[in-house]
């Protein structure tokens, strides 16, 4: 992260963080979702395209699966990246004396809410860090770019973005200091404790797929048609990511849950746990209908000209001979 020189009491200290539902609930998961996913830099495409993917075919075969997985994660205080993001805010605006806030590129608090926050405490400077532990399109720049045509409407504002985490060294070895960590306490687990934490995991596993059933038998969102469509997944590759799982994403799972600052990804990680080859196949039937259609449609505009010609060579022969007759007579 580079070095950024602070200027006077008029700054402010933007967190931005990727987003969550406002609940657990259906109509909140699936507000969120909409605004997520029809986003250019998650879904290639048309806008036309997106809204069809996302609308017709990936949230009626995936509500219910990310209804469960955010109630599973879901805390009294509320959204556990949100309630984490709030708790680092308030620590940093008492270390360094300055006034911070939060905000989510999708979902609340939004990005250009604490742009209007920030302008009516009349702060006019705002340093922005983004949270995100990598950079990508589909965080950094989509965030970049919401920044821009927000900061279009505060003209009396100015702002900069810090450089993304992964390019910073202390966040790096900060990060590789969890990691070996828990290396070392893997190693030195006694088998009776790896039972015990094995149980564990079953009985949130359990958790989770009993409120993916209720969330089943309570939703209503989505046509069937698209569900038929995602249940034709074959069970060979449902087996196939099962057994896939690495020691490597063992020691990811346990950080996750396990290292003090895991309650900013935790909900992040349970919706991306139902992201599978489903929504892949059923992106991949959407382009092959497409480029059908597309097929089709360059056909019957073919034979439409060919037609037309043919009817215009009558025509122009009908003429023809009437002006003969004519000439003749």
């Amino acid at each position: 992260m580079k070095n950024i020189d602070f200027p006077a009491s008029d700054t402010g200290i933007l967190l931005v963080n990727l987003g969550t539902p406002d609940s657990p609930k259906s109509k909140d998961v699936k507000t969120f979702l909409q605004q997520m996913l029809t986003d250019k830099y998650l879904i290639t495409g048309s806008s036309l395209k997106r809204k069809f993917l996302v609308n017709y075919i990936i949230i009626p075969a995936r509500l219910s699966k990310s209804t469960a997985a955010y109630k599973s994660v879901w805390t009294e205080e509320g959204s556990p990246l949100k309630t984490g993001m709030i708790n680092v805010a308030e620590s940093l605006s008492q270390t360094i004396n300055m006034p911070v806030n939060i905000a989510m590129r999708y979902g609340n608090p939004s990005i250009e809410a604490a742009f209007r926050e920030f302008q009516e405490k009349e702060i006019n400077n705002i340093i922005i860090i983004p949270f995100y532990p990598h950079f990508t399109l589909s965080t950094y720049v989509t965030m970049e770019e919401e920044i821009e045509r927000i900061a279009t409407q505060y003209k009396d504002i100015k702002y900069k973005i810090t450089n993304p985490l992964a390019l910073d060294k202390n966040y790096l070895n900060g990060f590789t200091s969890f990691i070996n960590e828990y290396i070392i306490q893997e190693i030195e687990i006694t088998e009776p404790e790896k039972k015990e934490r094995d149980a564990d995991e079953n009985i949130s596993e359990d958790k989770l797929k009993e409120n993916q059933l209720n969330s089943d038998n309570t939703d209503n969102a989505g046509n069937a048609e698209p569900e038929e469509i995602a249940n034709e997944i074959s069970e060979s590759d449902i087996s196939e990511q099962g057994s896939s799982e690495s020691s490597e994403h063992k020691i990811n799972s346990a950080i996750r849950s396990e290292i003090p600052f895991s309650s900013f990804e935790q909900e992040i990680f349970a919706e991306r746990k139902t992201i599978s080859s489903e929504e892949e196949i059923m992106i991949n039937e959407a382009n092959q209908k497409e480029t059908a259609e597309k097929e089709d449609n360059k056909k019957i505009n073919l034979s439409a000209i060919e037609e037309k010609g043919d009817k215009e060579k009558e025509d122009n022969k009908k003429i023809n001979v009437t002006l003969a007759e004519e000439k003749t007579e």
